[in-house]
């Protein structure tokens, strides 16, 4: 192990100095304040939210499986805010966000209500019979 303050280099042949560029640099920089939680970022995410949670109630309850939304509204959300002008990553990001999380709802109640209609069946006929 090398003495602080000795000359070393790194396996590419750099010098350890202080002055090193950092090994992460942030998509968006420090000094830029770009648009994030705007009404149209907020309206697409629910109106995305929405229209893919009622696809999801309607696949779960009619073939008893689900598929998780989270690419396709993030590809439609580029899509849509390329029509409308430019937009951010974190505008994206947002509507991303609001509409995974509102299709991720649907699934639980969708399992909640099947399960209860399944045990009322089951209860109602043992309940009907007299051993």
């Amino acid at each position: 192990m090398p003495l602080a303050g000795s000359d070393v280099k790194d396996p590419a042949g750099r010098a350890d100095d202080a002055q090193a560029e950092p090994a992460f640099r942030p998509y968006v920089p420090d000094d830029q304040a770009p648009a994030e939680l705007t009404a149209r970022a907020v309206v697409l995410g629910v109106a995305f939210g929405v229209v893919f949670g009622a696809r999801t109630v309607y696949l779960a309850l009619k073939a008893g499986l689900t598929v998780s939304a989270s690419i396709p509204i993030a590809v439609l959300a580029i899509s849509v805010f390329k029509r409308l002008g430019s937009s951010t990553i974190l505008e994206n990001n947002i509507v991303q966000t609001i509409g995974s999380a509102g299709e991720s709802i649907a699934p639980g109640s969708c399992s909640r209500s099947a399960a209860s209609v399944v045990s009322r069946g089951a209860y109602a006929e043992r309940a009907s019979q007299p051993w």
